[in-house]
Protein backbone atom coordinates (compact mmCIF):
# COMPACT_ATOMS: atom_id res chain seq x y z
CA UNK A 1 0.00 0.00 0.00
CA UNK A 2 0.99 3.21 -0.44
CA UNK A 3 0.59 6.46 1.55
CA UNK A 4 1.04 10.18 0.25
CA UNK A 5 1.13 13.45 1.88
CA UNK A 6 0.61 16.13 -0.84
CA UNK A 7 1.77 19.47 -0.17
CA UNK A 8 -0.51 21.99 -2.53
CA UNK A 9 1.98 22.80 -4.97
CA UNK A 10 5.41 20.30 -5.80
CA UNK A 11 7.63 21.62 -3.17
CA UNK A 12 10.83 20.54 -1.40
CA UNK A 13 11.95 20.99 1.96
CA UNK A 14 15.01 23.65 0.28
CA UNK A 15 12.12 25.59 -1.66
CA UNK A 16 9.47 25.65 0.98
CA UNK A 17 12.30 26.82 3.22
CA UNK A 18 13.60 29.65 1.16
CA UNK A 19 9.47 30.67 0.70
CA UNK A 20 9.18 31.07 4.26
CA UNK A 21 12.12 32.33 4.89
CA UNK A 22 11.77 34.82 2.32
CA UNK A 23 8.26 36.36 3.99
CA UNK A 24 9.44 36.37 7.58
CA UNK A 25 13.44 37.33 7.31
CA UNK A 26 12.19 41.38 7.81
CA UNK A 27 10.38 40.29 11.39
CA UNK A 28 12.62 40.89 14.31
CA UNK A 29 11.81 37.31 15.52
CA UNK A 30 12.75 35.84 12.81
CA UNK A 31 13.76 31.57 13.70
CA UNK A 32 15.08 29.41 11.15
CA UNK A 33 13.09 26.68 11.54
CA UNK A 34 14.79 23.71 9.58
CA UNK A 35 17.91 24.63 11.61
CA UNK A 36 15.66 23.93 15.37
CA UNK A 37 14.85 20.62 17.04
CA UNK A 38 11.56 19.26 17.32
CA UNK A 39 10.87 19.87 20.99
CA UNK A 40 11.60 23.43 20.09
CA UNK A 41 9.42 23.17 17.36
CA UNK A 42 6.36 21.05 18.95
CA UNK A 43 6.71 23.97 22.11
CA UNK A 44 6.67 26.74 19.17
CA UNK A 45 3.12 25.11 17.87
CA UNK A 46 2.13 24.09 21.23
CA UNK A 47 2.67 28.28 23.24
CA UNK A 48 2.48 30.36 20.42
CA UNK A 49 -0.38 29.14 17.94
CA UNK A 50 -2.24 27.11 19.58
CA UNK A 51 -2.62 28.98 22.46
CA UNK A 52 -3.22 31.96 20.48
CA UNK A 53 -6.67 29.76 18.99
CA UNK A 54 -7.29 28.59 22.16
CA UNK A 55 -7.40 32.43 24.43
CA UNK A 56 -8.31 34.42 21.37
CA UNK A 57 -10.74 32.41 19.38
CA UNK A 58 -13.84 32.94 22.04
CA UNK A 59 -13.02 36.44 22.12
CA UNK A 60 -13.52 37.56 18.73
CA UNK A 61 -16.46 35.34 18.54
CA UNK A 62 -17.90 37.31 21.02
CA UNK A 63 -16.71 40.20 19.01
CA UNK A 64 -18.61 39.22 15.77
CA UNK A 65 -21.19 38.44 17.83
CA UNK A 66 -21.48 42.10 18.86
CA UNK A 67 -21.30 43.36 15.52
CA UNK A 68 -23.45 41.43 13.88
CA UNK A 69 -26.15 42.64 16.44
CA UNK A 70 -25.87 45.71 16.08
CA UNK A 71 -24.72 45.94 12.21
CA UNK A 72 -26.01 43.19 10.96
CA UNK A 73 -28.70 45.03 9.13
CA UNK A 74 -26.79 46.78 6.69
CA UNK A 75 -24.06 44.67 6.46
CA UNK A 76 -25.14 40.81 6.12
CA UNK A 77 -22.11 39.96 5.08
CA UNK A 78 -21.47 39.76 9.04
CA UNK A 79 -24.08 36.52 9.42
CA UNK A 80 -21.76 34.21 6.69
CA UNK A 81 -18.43 35.70 8.50
CA UNK A 82 -19.43 34.77 12.24
CA UNK A 83 -20.63 31.30 10.90
CA UNK A 84 -17.35 30.98 8.97
CA UNK A 85 -15.44 32.18 12.01
CA UNK A 86 -17.02 29.46 14.00
CA UNK A 87 -16.92 26.67 11.38
CA UNK A 88 -13.27 27.41 11.55
CA UNK A 89 -13.07 27.81 15.74
CA UNK A 90 -14.41 23.80 15.66
CA UNK A 91 -12.27 22.82 12.79
CA UNK A 92 -9.38 24.23 14.75
CA UNK A 93 -10.24 23.40 18.45
CA UNK A 94 -10.40 19.66 16.96
CA UNK A 95 -7.24 19.90 14.87
CA UNK A 96 -5.03 20.66 17.97
CA UNK A 97 -6.01 18.23 20.19
CA UNK A 98 -5.00 15.90 17.57
CA UNK A 99 -1.64 17.33 16.86
CA UNK A 100 -0.36 17.44 20.56
CA UNK A 101 -2.15 14.38 21.92
CA UNK A 102 -1.46 12.61 18.69
CA UNK A 103 1.18 13.59 16.22
CA UNK A 104 3.80 15.44 18.72
CA UNK A 105 3.94 12.24 20.75
CA UNK A 106 4.21 9.94 17.47
CA UNK A 107 6.80 12.33 15.85
CA UNK A 108 8.71 12.21 19.14
CA UNK A 109 8.70 8.13 19.00
CA UNK A 110 9.75 8.17 15.71
CA UNK A 111 12.69 10.63 16.19
CA UNK A 112 13.85 7.79 19.04
CA UNK A 113 13.16 4.57 17.00
CA UNK A 114 13.28 4.90 13.48
CA UNK A 115 11.67 2.01 12.82
CA UNK A 116 8.79 1.18 10.10
CA UNK A 117 6.60 0.82 11.99
CA UNK A 118 6.69 4.65 13.90
CA UNK A 119 7.25 6.19 10.25
CA UNK A 120 3.87 4.37 9.09
CA UNK A 121 1.64 5.18 12.39
CA UNK A 122 3.22 9.09 11.63
CA UNK A 123 2.59 9.33 8.08
CA UNK A 124 -1.05 7.86 8.58
CA UNK A 125 -1.36 10.43 11.22
CA UNK A 126 0.41 13.57 9.62
CA UNK A 127 -1.98 12.07 6.11
CA UNK A 128 -5.39 13.16 8.15
CA UNK A 129 -4.49 16.10 9.25
CA UNK A 130 -2.91 17.39 6.48
CA UNK A 131 -6.84 17.53 5.03
CA UNK A 132 -7.63 19.90 8.32
CA UNK A 133 -4.91 22.18 7.42
CA UNK A 134 -6.50 22.44 3.91
CA UNK A 135 -10.10 22.72 5.33
CA UNK A 136 -9.00 25.59 7.74
CA UNK A 137 -7.08 27.31 4.53
CA UNK A 138 -9.92 27.53 2.52
CA UNK A 139 -12.25 28.95 5.50
CA UNK A 140 -9.45 32.01 6.14
CA UNK A 141 -9.38 32.62 2.47
CA UNK A 142 -13.61 32.99 2.22
CA UNK A 143 -13.44 34.93 5.44
CA UNK A 144 -11.06 37.61 3.56
CA UNK A 145 -12.77 37.46 0.30
CA UNK A 146 -16.41 37.98 2.78
CA UNK A 147 -14.85 40.69 4.26
CA UNK A 148 -13.33 42.53 0.95
CA UNK A 149 -10.16 41.74 2.60
CA UNK A 150 -10.79 43.22 5.87
CA UNK A 151 -11.39 46.08 5.08
CA UNK A 152 -13.28 48.01 7.91
CA UNK A 153 -17.18 49.83 6.03
CA UNK A 154 -16.83 53.57 6.51
CA UNK A 155 -19.99 53.00 8.83
CA UNK A 156 -18.10 50.89 11.26
CA UNK A 157 -17.53 51.43 15.30
CA UNK A 158 -14.27 50.71 17.14
CA UNK A 159 -15.49 47.14 18.42
CA UNK A 160 -15.85 46.50 14.16
CA UNK A 161 -12.49 47.66 13.39
CA UNK A 162 -11.00 45.86 16.25
CA UNK A 163 -13.13 42.66 14.86
CA UNK A 164 -11.38 42.73 11.64
CA UNK A 165 -8.02 43.56 13.54
CA UNK A 166 -8.52 40.54 15.51
CA UNK A 167 -9.62 38.20 11.89
CA UNK A 168 -6.16 39.59 10.00
CA UNK A 169 -4.23 38.11 12.86
CA UNK A 170 -6.13 35.23 13.30
CA UNK A 171 -5.39 34.61 8.97
CA UNK A 172 -1.43 35.19 9.78
CA UNK A 173 -1.58 33.01 12.61
CA UNK A 174 -2.94 30.28 11.04
CA UNK A 175 -0.87 30.55 7.37
CA UNK A 176 1.93 30.53 9.66
CA UNK A 177 1.39 27.55 11.86
CA UNK A 178 0.28 25.33 8.39
CA UNK A 179 3.73 26.90 6.81
CA UNK A 180 5.44 25.78 9.59
CA UNK A 181 4.20 22.35 10.72
CA UNK A 182 5.01 21.44 6.58
CA UNK A 183 8.74 22.20 7.45
CA UNK A 184 8.87 20.40 10.46
CA UNK A 185 7.12 17.19 8.79
CA UNK A 186 9.63 17.32 5.50
CA UNK A 187 12.63 18.17 8.25
CA UNK A 188 11.32 15.12 10.18
CA UNK A 189 10.67 12.66 7.46
CA UNK A 190 13.14 14.16 4.91
CA UNK A 191 14.41 10.64 3.56
CA UNK A 192 10.77 9.88 2.06
CA UNK A 193 9.76 12.91 -0.28
CA UNK A 194 8.71 12.38 -3.74
CA UNK A 195 7.43 15.35 -5.84
CA UNK A 196 6.30 17.47 -2.60
CA UNK A 197 5.02 14.47 -0.68
CA UNK A 198 5.67 11.79 2.01
CA UNK A 199 5.97 8.15 0.59
CA UNK A 200 6.19 4.94 2.41
CA UNK A 201 5.34 1.87 1.18
CA UNK A 202 4.07 -1.46 3.59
Amino acid sequence: MVVAIKLQEPENIKTLGQRYKNGSKENEGYIDWLRETPHKIMNHMIYTHHAYIKHEFPKIGQLLFSILRTHGKNHLELIEIYLLFNDLKIELENHIVKEEELIFPAIMLYEGTKTNENRKQLLERINEIEGEHKAAGDIVRNIRIRTKHFTVPMDACKTFALAYKKLTETENNIFQHIHIVKLFYLKTLNDYIEHGGFIYNS
